[in-house]
């Protein structure tokens, strides 16, 4: 019971996880395509 409250306690810690890797994967591809975007348009 107590091994399964632990994996319980953990799992918003693995979303934060996965939520914060997806925001900069997101930041990272805006960035480059506004950078393509501006020097096609420029």
């Amino acid at each position: 019971m107590s091994r399964q409250q632990g994996v319980i306690m953990k799992l918003p810690l693995i979303a934060a996880t996965i939520l914060v890797a997806l925001y900069s994967l997101l930041a990272t591809a805006w960035i480059s395509y506004t950078h393509l975007v501006g020097e096609y348009t420029l």
